[in-house]
């Protein structure tokens, strides 16, 4: 793999017809198997002529791993079409990460889902899916696809988004930690609504201390769920995004004074 311009540059690909039997959903650099709903709605309107091309990697073992159509590959096999041949632009020779990066180029115009992206990406060595990956294993979040355990995160679009305000991690890091020291790692604190927020307010106002912040959201708002049911209760008559009131109720919680104690 060569660099041109930023750009990566594979080896060519060779078109050969393949024989769907003989072809393998890659064990790594593919996305989760679809849905059994989605491949019988595909085999009910089987049309071979709308199969198109698969993408393959040929293994120096003679194995050949689709990269790209394991939904299409399921429905030829179901359909009873698994001894036909099928169009496959092929290539030899690719590294795990080549493969990763031709995975997410395939389908960077297609519905595929973030967390897909985002851990292929991580596999090919970008750096804002390393980074994020990084700084919530950092302050004891675990990324995922599915799941609600505590401590586990699946806003990988909120995050990657919250990377990009400047290109280096530096408000993900902050927001994050600030989230945590207010609702320690309960599943919601991570909402996709709330890192957002909070992080817009940390980058509107830069130098805010995120320790009081932290300290004053737990104290306004008990848990992570009370702060997105009151900025959702602001969205529903401001008409702003969640996120957007989030980061208000942040700016206006910090600067409210303490309540005294009687």
């Amino acid at each position: 793999m060569t660099e041109n311009n930023g750009a990566t540059t594979f080896p060519p690909s060779i078109p050969k017809s393949l024989t769907a039997n003989l072809l393998i959903p890659h064990p790594k650099a593919q996305r989760t198997a679809p849905s059994k709903a989605w491949v019988k709605k595909i085999v009910a309107n089987f049309q071979p002529a709308a199969i198109g091309t698969l993408r393959v990697s040929e293994q120096s073992s003679g194995k050949l791993y689709v990269l790209d159509g394991i939904g299409r590959l399921e429905a030829i096999k179901e359909s009873g079409h698994g001894e036909e041949k099928i169009k496959c632009e092929v290539w030899t020779g690719l590294t795990l990460a080549q493969e990763a990066e031709l995975f997410v180029l395939s389908n960077t115009a297609r519905t595929v889902g973030m967390f897909d992206k985002w851990d292929k990406g991580r596999m090919h060595g970008s750096q804002d899916c390393i980074g994020v990956q990084r700084i919530c294993k950092k302050h004891g979040w675990r990324i995922v696809r599915n799941g609600s355990a505590d401590g586990s995160v699946k806003c990988v679009k909120a995050l990657l988004s919250v990377w990009d305000f400047d290109g280096n991690g530096s408000i993900l890091d902050l927001a994050i930690q600030c989230l945590t020291r207010a609702y320690a790692h309960d599943v919601w604190a991570l909402n996709g609504a709330l890192i957002g927020g909070v992080a817009r307010f940390l980058r509107d106002a830069p130098g805010v201390p995120t320790e009081e912040l932290a300290s004053k959201l737990s104290a306004s708002y008990p848990s992570a769920t009370r702060l997105l049911l009151a900025a959702k209760a602001r969205a529903e008559s401001d008409r702003g995004s969640l996120a957007s009131n989030v980061a208000t109720l942040a700016e206006r919680t910090l600067k409210a004074r303490k309540r005294r104690v009687v």
